[in-house]
């Protein structure tokens, strides 16, 4: 993320900003509600709880926090989006890649490919580890099996709900179409 700031930036045009806003308030809630699916797994700093000595202090901080920094960080590379091409040039299906290239950065094509990977992958698997607390803590209410609240003596991990939480998220990529499972955690 900050590569691309920071290398697209230099390339960013006052041009590219008119008209602001193209699609008018009606096309700044469409985007938005595409964007609030890049806001999905705040709620996972909230089930790691047990994990902070302090909750009732460090998790408003962090979930407020990192809400913020990510907020700052998407109207960032928004702006260096469209700041490097024009709206209607912009590639929906690889955006930063096709404006480096553009730019005639292809080089940067590998590092914004690699970032992304990277990016897809840590949120993957933040996923996972706020699903498998939310295991053990069904477990442990009796609302699930009770060994899904079992955590191994030597790691401290939920080893049970983290091989239910592997099993059931392979099954549902194998099953469903990935938009339709976009479209699920977008509802929650």
């Amino acid at each position: 993320i900050v590569f691309v700031i920071c290398a697209g930036f230099p390339f960013a045009q006052a041009e590219n900003y008119s008209p602001f806003m193209p699609f008018g308030v009606r096309g700044i809630f469409t985007g938005a509600s595409v964007v609030f699916f890049s806001f999905i797994g705040f709620d996972t700093v909230a089930t790691a709880a047990e994990e902070v000595k302090n909750p009732a202090r460090d998790l408003p901080i962090g979930i407020i926090g990192s809400l913020g920094i990510c907020t700052v960080l998407y109207i960032l590379m928004c702006l260096v989006i469209t700041g490097m091409q024009p709206y209607y040039e912009i590639d929906v299906h690889a955006p930063f890649s096709a404006a480096f290239e553009a730019v005639g950065l292809s080089w940067a094509r590998t590092i914004v490919a690699l970032g992304a990977l990277a990016g897809i992958l840590t949120s993957l698997l933040g996923s996972l580890l706020g699903q498998a607390r939310i295991y053990v803590t069904l477990g442990r209410q009796h609302l699930l099996p009770p060994w899904l609240a079992q955590v191994n003596g030597n790691s401290g991990t939920p080893v049970n709900a983290t091989k239910v939480t592997m099993f059931t998220a392979g099954l549902l990529a194998l099953l469903f179409d990935i938009e339709v499972l976009s479209e699920l955690v977008s509802i929650g």
